[in-house]
């Protein structure tokens, strides 16, 4: 995501063994270890247990239709100043992360408050956490299989179409990688949405309605 102004849980199919048995960070994170296809390290440090639970369930339910998403890492931070929940990133040497501001997410009251603001105020899509990795998901999706090098041109290239944010979001307005992802959160949500944007779904990401 690409810095937005500060942006309830909804409810999920369990992929923890009991929805009443206790859950730790250590747990939460070999859950994601276990589950998630090739990844490498996991730290959800900062985070409430169940915010982990229910990012690792966004991620694995993604892979399951769509194939491996090639996350190599997810790691916590904290920002204040920065505007960003989280960011799907790629870098160089074709590291990808899925990188949480616990600035930002590590409160979940705080967190429900900023996404029914964002909602209401048409700024984004995303209404939970899951969502919001939803989003995330979009991103890793628009770059699988490719290059750094690739990837940046891909992105440079959806610059050009912020038409796919149109009667979405704000936020997707503002690039057409931001509008795709946004899209991607609504169809997943089983939202329908129009033919240009489920074109470019098709053609940036793979995913076809």
């Amino acid at each position: 995501m690409r810095n937005p102004p500060s942006l309830i849980f909804a409810k999920i199919p369990p992929i923890w063994p009991s929805a009443t048995a206790p859950v730790s960070i250590k747990d939460a994170e070999a859950l994601a270890m276990k589950n998630i296809k090739g990844i490498e390290k996991v730290s959800y440090r900062n985070l409430e247990p169940q915010s982990a639970v229910d990012i690792t369930a966004s991620i694995t339910a993604a892979e399951a239709k769509y194939g491996a998403l090639g996350i190599n890492e997810i790691k916590t931070y904290r920002n204040v100043k920065s505007g960003n929940l989280m960011s799907a990133t790629i870098d160089a040497n074709q590291n990808r992360t899925l990188r949480i501001n616990t600035a930002k997410l590590g409160d979940v009251s705080t967190l429900d408050a900023t996404l029914s603001r964002n909602v209401a105020t048409d700024w984004a899509v995303s209404r939970n956490i899951k969502e919001l990795t939803d989003h995330e998901v979009g991103h890793f999706l628009q770059y699988k299989g490719m290059t750094f090098k690739d990837a940046i041109a891909q992105d440079k290239d959806l610059g050009r179409f912020k038409a796919f944010g149109d009667g979405i979001s704000r936020y997707g307005q503002t690039h057409g990688s931001e509008g795709l992802s946004e899209a991607f959160v609504l169809v997943t949500r089983g939202d329908s949405v129009g033919p240009l944007v489920t074109k470019g779904l098709k053609v940036f990401m793979g995913v076809e309605l």
